[in-house]
Order: C-alpha cells, then sequence, then structure tokens
C-alpha cells in the first residue's frame, strides 16, 4: 500500500488527528510523514501530532495525546461529558 492512501486511512480511523507515533507504528516511514506535511496532506498542530487534510483540530484529542495523564475538571469535564 502507498503510504500517502495509508496515512489516509489511518487519519479517518483516529477522525483527522494522528500522532506521529500512531503512524510510526503502523509503517508510515519519518520521510513519508515529512513530505505529506510539505505538500499540505498533513498539518503539523503540535510536536509530534498531525492534522489531516482541511479537517479541524479536536483540541481536547490533541492535548490528551500530548499529556497522557492530564485530567479533565471543573467546567471542561461537565462539557465533555457523554
Amino acid at each position: 500500500m502507498k503510504q500517502k492512501s495509508l496515512i489516509s486511512q489511518l487519519a479517518k480511523i483516529h477522525n483527522g488527528t494522528i500522532t506521529h507515533r500512531e503512524l510510526a507504528l503502523n509503517g508510515v516511514s519519518s520521510y513519508s510523514i515529512s513530505k505529506a506535511v510539505q505538500d499540505g496532506t498533513l498539518e503539523k498542530i503540535r510536536p509530534g501530532i498531525y492534522l489531516f487534510g482541511d479537517d479541524t483540530e479536536d483540541i481536547f484529542y490533541s492535548l490528551q495525546q500530548k499529556y497522557k495523564k492530564g485530567i479533565y475538571s471543573l467546567e471542561t469535564a461537565l462539557y465533555l461529558r457523554p
């Protein structure tokens, strides 16, 4: 499978926001990630976190990816409550 199509499939699975680690674990090379950023397929929103295409960033998801042990509380927790 081509790297570009693999990146797009993985991004769709992860709702448009994907980490460098998730891409690497699925066989996408660092070179392909850099190339995707250069041609606009991926947008680097934080170190190690990428946004696919014109999708909007889910700030809570990307922060949770950066701070694995972070806990949302007070109004944020009420907002995120299902």
